[in-house]
């Protein structure tokens, strides 16, 4: 252990208890084997990293649920048959099974700074070899062995030497000694050579080459009795360094002056030769001679003796340091600190525990991947006194419901960067901690497929199925809803639909000849499958499913499936998405919601179909799973977009009417308490806004949902700015997923002044409800910013595009020498000479 420094430990072998790791030297660091462990799940790796373990060896896929959950990557090792790039733009190390050449190692290492294991079958010529390029081999320990050389096993003291490099002319190696935890002393620099090396490694001591004798070794006080273990061997980045970590025997220095316990003149044991270094590592050596040796009389010996007296003197001791505190004076603080140290060493050393110890568990501590959040526990913290509640009047009760509904209030052109910004910037959402609930999902329904669905169902829905798919033709039963309501779906499908068919391409074929005899085309196709998910439980959502379904329609795809949780009231699906269901002709509704719609859609089970593609809006959970899936090469399965919680932005004037700009803010904040609406002012009177103020309370105050509004409303702003200009550059900046312009000649404006928007509805008479329901462009938008990059559910969103060309001999001639003198300087010949033997067989030259 002193050599290697590395263990690595079975799963199995780490129970992730609190003090698991003091079983094991704290100079040699753990890792564990979790590769092979396909149950491991992400809290699994959480306990262990949280005890102090230093790395987990993972699987690909493991490594990337981990990330998902937000794990730092430089805990992890991956072990690959392949190195993928978005293992490199990650600082987790490699473990690889297979030799690579010293190019290859170099990239991926980072030229040295990132760790790469091999992990395979070695020899002691094979082991010095790898270590030689800058491998780290993971052996087996019953093939490892200390002496210096073995018929049937790898001697790691000549893997170690192998490594070494050196530009004496001696060919010794520089080699620096120093004590362990807690002083890490530096006691001198002596030399070494290959031979002094492996004898210290099979004796586990200090042994170095003597200079003097060339042909001896040196080992420590075999003659003085200043004998040295070895705890630790190392190198330095350039392997041209040794540094020895050595326990001195007790009362022995390494200087060959009695009075100094080092080489650099320290006089430490002029005095005693039990104490030398400064700080608490002396003080810890001190009090641990003392507990020995300290005579009766000594106030040591006293405190030791007794215990409610050093109890005492450590809370006497930090009373004094926290009123030094208060009073802000640096050096009484340090005054007091040391006192309060000098007492808690004292008191861990007469329990047998060392400063050592205290910093194996600082640092075992500093490993931990998750953090508590601190609090004191209720007798150490300070009792506020209570105050008198004030009866509330009529008038108080009103006021206070006034303030609820409150917007804050940013002027842009007197206000700082930073609060814009603010205002700008959307509530956090915790991935990471998402991702660790949906994890466990998506393997529960790859692994048990239909009886997962059915089980969590029932789990998460109160709804216990026999089978958790309708197929088609659905029964009528299911879909009865009124002749009010089958109009309104009919009506809004229509407009979807026309708005929607003129999106499709003019022509089938669109053709380019970009050259004389190079046609080059492109065609749309439709995706064959495609998984919908449509909100549901508490919710009737039929137009999401009219939003999805109808496009897919249009283009064409061969299977639509759409996913929705029944309703826990009922057990039965909404009839309302039963029946836009049916006037799709989808082939199949998965009774199910959350992650595990979005898993058995990407994936498949017995009775749902694999889809190619999953669209729709939904929870946290909802997004979590889509975006893991996406990431997941094994399911083959893309989505719409990555989706977050709905967002409005209003644009108004001080022509726009309050009650409309009031009702559209608040369409949008009661969706959540995560959701987000900014009202942007252009110009506008005091008076103004104060209307609008009044009205976004007066109609919030009514509202069912009012509670969840005014949390929406607490970190949501209104923008004051002194120009249209300025509107739409704070508007693109922020990227809404609804963009309403309630503003004079609001039409002027688009699309001139529009970059960055899910979807833009202009003019006072166009509410963002038009569009979430029946004008016919498409509700399921971008939100979170991502309007930067995506645009918001489409027929093309539906199809992809193929190209084709087809080269004549004439075309061959246009382009056939640009080709091969662009192959040629990539030095890909084989592409070259595929157009070359065209070319020579036609005569074109």
């Amino acid at each position: 252990m002193a050599v290697v420094g590395k263990a690595l430990l079975p799963f199995s072998a780490i129970k992730p208890q609190k003090h698991v790791l003091n079983d094991y030297p704290s100079s040699v660091d753990i890792y564990v084997e979790a590769a092979n462990e396909g149950t491991a799940l992400v809290d699994d790796f959480v306990k262990l990293l949280n005890v102090g373990v230093k790395q987990l060896f993972v699987s690909a896929e493991q490594f990337a649920s981990a990330i998902e959950a937000g794990l730092p990557s430089s805990r992890f090792a991956v072990e690959v048959t392949e190195v993928t790039s978005e293992i490199l733009d990650t600082k987790a190390s490699i473990v690889l099974s297979q030799e690579v050449d010293g190019e290859t190692l170099k990239k991926i290492s980072s030229d040295g700074n990132r760790p790469i294991y091999y992990k395979g079958a070695v020899t002691q010529a094979s082991a010095e070899k790898l270590a030689l390029l800058g491998l780290i081999v993971v052996a087996p320990a019953s093939q490892l062995t200390t002496a210096t050389e073995s018929s049937d096993k790898i001697a790691i003291s000549s893997v170690f030497v192998s490594t070494l490099t050196t530009d004496r002319p001696d060919g010794l190696y520089t080699t620096l000694i120093t004590t362990p935890a807690p002083s890490y002393t530096a006691l001198g620099v002596v030399y070494s050579s290959d031979a002094s090396i492996k004898a210290a490694i099979a004796e586990g001591e200090g042994v170095y080459q003597s200079r003097k004798r060339k042909e001896e070794l040196w080992y420590k006080g075999k003659t003085s009795g200043a004998t040295q273990k070895l705890v630790k061997l190392e190198k330095d980045c350039d392997s041209d360094l040794v540094k020895f970590i050595v326990d001195p025997r007790p009362g022995y220095g390494f200087c060959h002056l009695s009075n100094n316990f080092t080489c650099f003149q320290d006089g430490d044991l002029t005095e005693s030769a039990e104490t030398f270094g400064s700080g608490l590592a002396k003080l810890d050596a001190t009090l641990a001679d003392r507990v020995e040796n300290a005579p009766a009389g000594l106030y040591t010996k006293r405190l030791f003796d007794d215990e409610k007296l050093l109890v005492a003197k450590m809370k006497e001791e930090l009373d004094e340091l926290i009123e030094a505190g208060q009073s802000n004076d640096k050096n009484e603080i340090a005054w007091e600190a040391g006192d309060l140290m000098y007492f808690v060493l004292a008191y861990c050393v007469k329990n047998g525990v060392r400063l050592a110890d205290i910093e194996r568990e600082l640092d075992l501590k500093s490993l931990k991947v998750t953090r508590r959040k601190g609090d004191a526990k209720p007798q150490y913290e300070e009792k506020k006194p209570e105050e008198k509640q004030p009866v509330k009047t009529e008038e108080a009760t009103q006021t206070n419901s006034l303030e609820t509904y409150q917007m804050e209030v940013i002027r842009a052109d007197s206000s700082s960067s930073k609060d814009i910004q603010r205002a700008l910037t959307r509530p956090v959402q915790k991935t990471s901690d998402i991702m660790k609930l949906v994890l466990p999902i998506v393997q529960q329904v790859q692994k048990d497929g239909d009886k997962a669905l059915v089980a969590l169902t029932e789990k998460f829905d109160g709804v216990k199925l026999e089978s958790p798919v309708l197929k088609a033709p659905f029964p009528a039963d299911l879909m009865d809803i009124t002749e009010d309501m089958k109009q309104a779906i009919d009506l809004s499908m229509s407009n979807i639909e026309k708005f929607h068919r003129a999106q499709l391409p003019k022509e089938e074929v669109m053709t380019v000849e970009t050259s004389p005899g190079v046609f080059c085309s492109r065609f749309a196709k439709p995706i064959e499958n495609v998984g919908l998910y449509v909100p549901g439980g508490t919710a009737v959502l039929p137009s999401t499913a009219m939003m999805l379904g109808v496009p897919a329609k249009v283009a064409g795809c061969n299977n639509i499936v759409i996913a929705s949780p029944p309703a826990r009231a009922t057990g039965k699906l909404t009839p309302e998405v039963v029946y836009v269901a049916h006037k799709l002709g989808a082939s199949a509704i998965v009774m199910a919601g959350g992650a595990q719609a979005v898993t058995a859609m990407a994936y498949g089970t017995e009775s749902v179909v694999k889809c190619d593609k999953i669209l729709g809006p939904g929870n946290q959970f909802v997004t979590a799973a889509k975006m893991y899936v996406q990431n997941d090469t094994q399911a083959l399965c893309s989505i719409d977009m990555p989706a977050g919680p709905s967002e409005v932005l209003v644009i108004a004037d001080g022509t726009a009417d309050a009650d409309f700009v009031a009702s559209d803010l608040l369409s949008q904040a009661e969706h959540g308490i995560d959701s987000q609406v900014i009202l942007i002012g252009v110009d506008l009177t005091q008076e103004k806004i104060n209307e609008f103020d009044e009205a976004v309370r007066r109609q919030a105050s009514v509202l069912p949902r009012k509670e969840i509004v005014a949390k929406c409303l607490a970190h949501s702003y209104t923008l004051l700015v002194k120009d249209y200009e300025e509107a739409f550059k704070l508007s693109n900046q922020y990227a809404p997923e609804h963009l309403i312009l309630q503003i004079e000649n609001a039409e002027s404006y688009v699309p001139s002044h529009i970059e960055n928007a899910g979807s833009v509805f202009v003019g006072a008479l166009s509410p963002e409800s038009c569009g979430d329901y029946s004008s016919g462009t498409n509700h399921t938008l971008p939100t979170y910013g991502y309007a930067r990059q995506y645009s918001g559910v489409n027929t093309a969103t539906f199809q992809k595009f193929i190209t084709s060309q087809n080269v004549t001999e004439e075309g061959l001639r246009s382009i056939g020498k640009a080709v091969m003198t662009l192959a040629a300087v990539e030095g890909l010949e084989a592409h070259r000479n595929a157009v070359q033997v065209r070319m020579d067989k036609l005569g074109l030259h």
